[in-house]
């Protein structure tokens, strides 16, 4: 089901900070053309906005599928003056702000490329570069007849890129984020590899997790593109949650698992079934990487944990107020679930500063999915802003449009959609309204 511009209100009127668009992409369609999609991350992507203007308690709700080649893009950035789908290939998608409609398929320039066996693998969260409009991305090329490459790429434009380094491996990782400093772009190569000769098949079954091989790590600076290589644990990096420099020290804060389990169990049997099992392999931890380039040392942390909420330190699709990127920081809001998986998902605040000041969201038969911040431009602190996300109810089977209190966590607004809407992976809230011809932003 589609919706143009279907007005819905909110149970209070929204600040006037808050005018902008939050967009959301996640799985829309999960059976197509009779074939029945068997993991998630198969399924077809559909993307959903909701327009704030004014102080008004009315949000114009929107709903419409990516129109890609494969009919799937799990996440988004906003480059420029457009906004782009984009998933862990290296192909984008543009998509129109105001309308959701798709204007075109973008493949941006691939520097050195040569010969390009099966699609490209790339990283569906680039970084912004500090200081600049610029994102830092990668693309990883696959050479059956020899060394394959990971190749680190400054994108200054949909149409313009260079190349800031290219690392030879004899295995190309699966990575679906990456970090990055003021002056340093980080590669988490963990031993989830890419087997080139199951491509066609469903992507979970071309990823093999080697836990006797270590995890590469790789420091590019970005004024002159020489690398740094260390190497650290065998960890599943999924998401990063922020970076920034201390001293000798580079300092990434990571979500991790123990293996590649949880990729398997996310099954969409195991989603549709309340009785399905989740073992603690599939639960994340977030971690503090420290990295020291002089010495050349890498040690992993363990945040402490508040008694009582120990869960929360099992967050992962994180957010954080992006003021903070690049800097010291203490707070980082995401999804954490329980025992019972996705179950009992609930919207958790971590405090990374101290042991105590952990939040948390949830109600029964409730499920949230990843939330983002706003931050307060007239605020006092990091964490005085709202926390946006979209919940499904299960007892009435419509989704609708919570907001919380960055500080208390407390429920502040919410406002119920006219469908409910299937589980979304990764969004953010765009301040600047774009006009329908041109994307020509204010």
């Amino acid at each position: 089901m589609t919706f143009k511009d279907h007005m819905f209100e909110m149970s209070h009127p929204v600040p006037d900070w808050m005018n902008g668009i939050y967009l959301k992409n996640g799985m829309g369609l999960f059976d197509y053309g009779g074939r029945n999609f068997t993991h998630p991350f198969d399924a077809l992507a559909k993307l959903h906005s909701f327009k704030f203007e004014g102080t008004s308690k009315e949000v114009a709700f929107n709903a419409q599928f990516v129109k890609s080649n494969f009919y799937k893009i799990p996440c988004f950035v906003y480059g420029g003056k457009s906004v782009h789908a984009l998933s862990d290939f290296w192909t984008t998608y543009e998509i129109d702000l105001s309308t959701l409609d798709t204007i075109k398929q973008v493949t941006p320039p691939m520097p050195n490329a040569g010969f390009a066996f099966g699609p490209i693998p790339s990283c569906a969260h680039p970084v912004k570069e500090f200081g600049t409009d610029n994102l830092i991305n990668f693309y990883s090329l696959i050479n059956p007849f020899g060394s394959h490459s990971v190749n680190v790429i400054r994108i200054k434009s949909s149409d313009e890129t260079e190349v800031l380094a290219s690392i030879s491996r004899d295995e190309i990782s699966y990575m679906h984020s990456l970090a990055a400093t003021n002056e340093y772009v980080i590669i988490l190569a963990h031993p989830v590899y890419i087997n080139w000769k199951q491509i066609g098949k469903d992507a979970i079954e071309t990823l093999e997790w080697h836990p006797e091989r270590l995890t590469d790590i790789y420091a590019v600076h970005l004024a002159t593109g020489e690398v740094t290589h260390l190497q650290t644990e065998a960890l599943f990096f999924l998401h990063n949650i922020n970076a920034y420099q201390e001293g000798d020290y580079i300092i990434v804060d990571h979500t991790t698992y123990t293996d590649m389990s949880m990729m398997h169990h996310l099954s969409m049997k195991n989603i549709r079934s309340a009785e399905a099992d989740w073992p603690k392999s599939t639960r994340p931890q977030i971690k503090r990487i420290k990295i020291n380039l002089t010495v050349k040392s890498v040690k992993i942390d363990n945040f402490s944990t508040q008694p009582g909420l120990e869960f929360v330190n099992q967050l992962d699709l994180p957010v954080i107020n992006q003021n903070f990127a690049f800097k010291e920081y203490c707070y980082v809001y995401g999804m954490a679930a329980g025992d019972s998986g996705m179950q009992d998902a609930r919207l958790v605040k971590k405090n990374l500063c101290y042991g105590v000041g952990d939040r948390v969201w949830s109600k029964e038969n409730h499920f949230p999915s990843e939330p983002w911040f706003i931050p307060n431009p007239n605020g006092s602190g990091e964490d005085d802003g709202v926390l946006l996300t979209i919940v499904l109810d299960g007892h009435s089977d419509v989704s609708y449009l919570l907001i919380l209190d960055g500080r208390t966590f407390e429920e502040v607004n919410l406002g119920y959609l006219p469908t409910w809407i299937p589980y979304t992976l990764h969004g953010r809230f765009f301040h600047h309204m774009c006009s329908d011809e041109k994307q020509t932003c204010s």
